[in-house]
């Protein structure tokens, strides 16, 4: 991650993948699901750029969210974590 060039690529990259991703249908899925490896698995790749695009995209989702749902008096970054929280829990190890 040299410059915040290479930050914002994979922050855009990121959004790219989720929307492929997004697609309703298998073969949508599917199509989206071979270019994202085509992409990850290519030698010009850096997929630590791609993975901090991917925290980046969901940091700003959710504090969006958080943003959204907090009272006035309440502290955003708490009820970003709070949402996080939440989602651990639908996904029990």
């Amino acid at each position: 991650m040299a410059d915040g060039a290479d930050s914002t690529q994979g922050t855009r990259t990121a959004i790219e993948f989720l929307t492929l991703w997004i697609e309703h249908g298998v073969e949508a899925k599917w199509d989206g699901l071979r270019h994202v490896t085509d992409v990850v698995l290519s030698p010009e790749s850096d997929s630590l750029e791609i993975i901090l695009g991917h925290l980046n995209v969901a940091m700003i989702l959710v504090y969006k969210l958080a943003r959204e749902r907090a009272t006035e008096r309440e502290d955003v970054d708490q009820r970003a974590k709070d949402i996080l929280r939440g989602l651990a829990l639908m996904f029990p190890e």
